[in-house]
């Protein structure tokens, strides 16, 4: 097969539904391959694919400023693990992903979960509200969520969490 032409002259729709069906993996993950490959065959549709079209489709994200390296690189690994089976199942003769990177990401963006101390001191604090127990929880879950609005709230949960004795109203 001439790689630098177009290869595989098939409905890449229909097919990728083929190709994720044979890969070890959970339904929920063959799902969400299934949802964002659509973006690299939208790409090979357009540009062609050739052995240059992974690298390609590599730069193409980069070019993406609406999203985050993390969301770039989800991308990226499904058209990586598409292009693998591919090459798997012989319909490619090579393996165009070797040597490719993955996008570089920083730690710093990322958040640590809380700690099982962290847990606990809340859990208590929980537990200590006698009357407003219900409401406590629901204050306590916005926050963590993020859905609380209010800043002093949000500083009092912090507070909480750093305090040795893990005691504060919120």
């Amino acid at each position: 097969m001439d790689m630098e032409n177009n290869l595989v002259p098939i409905d890449w729709i229909d097919w990728n539904a083929q190709i994720f069906a044979n890969l070890d993996v959970s339904e929920t993950t063959r799902q969400e391959y299934s949802s964002r490959v659509k973006m690299f065959i939208d790409f090979i549709q357009e540009r062609g694919f050739n052995k240059n079209s992974y690298l390609e489709y590599k730069r193409n994200l980069s070019q993406k400023t609406d999203f985050a390296v993390s969301t770039k690189n989800k991308y990226l690994i499904v058209a990586r693990v598409y292009c693998k089976e591919l090459h798997r199942q012989g319909f490619l003769p090579i393996d165009i992903t070797q040597n490719i990177k993955s996008f570089q990401q920083s730690r710093k963006h990322k958040k640590d979960g809380f700690t099982e101390d962290e847990i606990q001191r809340i859990l208590r604090y929980i537990q200590e509200q006698e009357n407003n127990r219900d409401i406590c929880r629901k204050k306590v879950l916005r926050l963590l969520t993020g859905k609380s609005k209010s800043i002093k709230s949000c500083l009092k949960l912090r507070f909480l969490l750093a305090s040795k004795t893990g005691q504060l109203s919120i």
